[in-house]
């Protein structure tokens, strides 16, 4: 089991980086009171257009127990130092331990629905990361995408990305959800 699956705090959080923030700000004017979950349409891409070099976007496969990519920016490429893709699965893009630790929280994120926020310190070998993961709803309401958005300190080529297990991972309750 998944140590981060903790007790959801009542507040939004509050990313250090300021594009995190303003993506955040973006993502809770399309909330209303009959739906605290925005609708992908509203949010991807226009409003959102500015930071697509950081931004994620998984379609939760409930069948599959996976995530399908549909959206990866050529920040978040570069960091990862791989290949993904539209149609690419969670499982094959980040098998083992980082599917292992991923998945429950992505899982949470769409069927809770919560916010992610999620820090890790760097280190001489390592990149520095601050991600967020938001639920986006399909036209019908259900909430089955990830918007995600990771801003990394240090894209040089010879640091790794950060190990998704050492992050410090806070779920944030959304008002009026479920």
């Amino acid at each position: 089991m998944n140590q981060d699956i903790v007790e959801l705090t009542p507040a939004l959080p509050t990313p250090y980086d300021g594009s995190l923030r303003k993506l955040l700000a973006i993502w809770s004017r399309f909330q209303g009171p009959d739906r605290p979950v925005p609708r992908k349409s509203e949010v991807v891409p226009f409003p959102i257009a500015h930071y697509l070099s950081k931004v994620w976007l998984y379609r939760y496969l409930p069948r599959q127990q996976d995530f399908e990519c549909r959206v990866v920016g050529d920040d978040v490429l570069k960091a990862w130092q791989i290949h993904m893709g539209q149609g690419d699965r969670l499982s094959d893009v980040q098998n083992g331990l980082y599917f292992e630790t991923l998945y429950p929280r992505w899982h949470r994120v769409v069927t809770v629905p919560c916010i992610m926020h999620a820090f890790c310190e760097g280190s001489d070998h390592a990149k520095q990361a601050e991600r967020l993961a938001l639920p986006l709803a399909d036209d019908d309401g259900t909430s089955c995408y990830i918007l995600g958005v990771t801003q990394y300190t240090d894209y040089s080529d010879n640091l790794v990305p950060v190990d998704p297990s050492a992050d410090v991972v806070r779920f944030h309750r959304i008002k009026g959800a479920a």
